[in-house]
């Protein structure tokens, strides 16, 4: 059944456009549930402007969001869920402040990772609609956030552009993050993907352990509300969608389609 605007939430009318991430971010490996993956995103948004001037040669110590101690991020309760759940979402952020984040990143020479809680919270009692959550983010972890790769001409690479208002309306916690993976390809038409990478990149660990499971439970799922909230979907019902290695599905030829 097609979502309507009605059945969607209302976000602020500040959290609508784009948002620049790198891919390094978007290969972060986590376990968020749709609240967390919502206030992830919702943090991403609220450093676009930063990112942009980033983009256009400001460096870190110059902008404005670094002159304190901690990078502060104001997010309205309301960008995040109705009302009738804040009590739901101040108990899942008291669970975020504690759960770890894996960011790839290369030190000195040698690829790796950096393993950091995002933020610390103050959030607001009550079901108050002008409630706003103050997050408080260790410069470091803005740092990576905020990363840029760069190519030889002195110009930004390696990053991708996405909606926010799709990643703030999904009811399928796996649907922001499938999103932002396709979006990396958009430009490319689609991507191939194994299985085994995709249930990393999801961090499912032993659920849906065969593809019949997988695509029941995830990729029919986000497939379909991606066709109704999004700028781009995917259709698994193609023939080519899988690769098969005997009668083993081995891989994943995402096709890319622009709405």
């Amino acid at each position: 059944m097609r979502i309507t605007e009605k059945k969607l939430r209302t976000l602020p009318a500040e959290f609508k456009g784009i948002v620049i991430a790198s891919n390094r971010v978007l290969k972060a490996k986590y376990d968020f549930s749709l609240i967390q993956e919502r206030i992830f995103n919702a943090i991403m948004f609220k450093l676009k402007d930063p990112m942009n001037d980033i983009m256009h040669g400001t460096r870190l110590n110059q902008l404005e969001l670094f002159q304190k101690e901690f990078v502060e991020i104001v997010i309205p309760m309301q960008a995040i869920s109705k009302p009738a759940y804040y009590k739901k979402v101040r108990e899942t952020i008291a669970e975020m402040a504690f759960i770890k984040i894996e960011i790839p990143k290369t030190y000195n020479g040698h690829p790796g990772v950096v393993i950091q809680a995002l933020f610390k919270a103050w959030v607001p009692s009550g079901r108050n609609r002008a409630g706003e959550l103050i997050l408080s983010i260790d410069k470091d972890v803005a740092t990576i956030l905020l990363h840029m790769d760069w190519n030889a001409g002195g110009k930004p690479m390696q990053y991708t552009n996405y909606e926010i208002d799709v990643c703030l309306h999904a009811k399928n916690k796996y649907t922001p993050r499938i999103y932002k993976f396709i979006s990396s390809w958009k430009n490319q038409g689609g991507k191939y993907i194994t299985v085994e990478e995709l249930r990393d990149m999801l961090q499912l660990g032993d659920k849906y352990p065969n593809y019949k499971d997988l695509k029941k439970w995830i990729l029919k799922p986000v497939s379909e509300e991606l066709k109704n909230i999004a700028d781009i979907y995917f259709n698994v019902s193609d023939p080519k969608f899988t690769m098969k290695e005997g009668k083993t599905i081995v891989g994943i030829n995402f096709k890319i389609i622009v709405k």
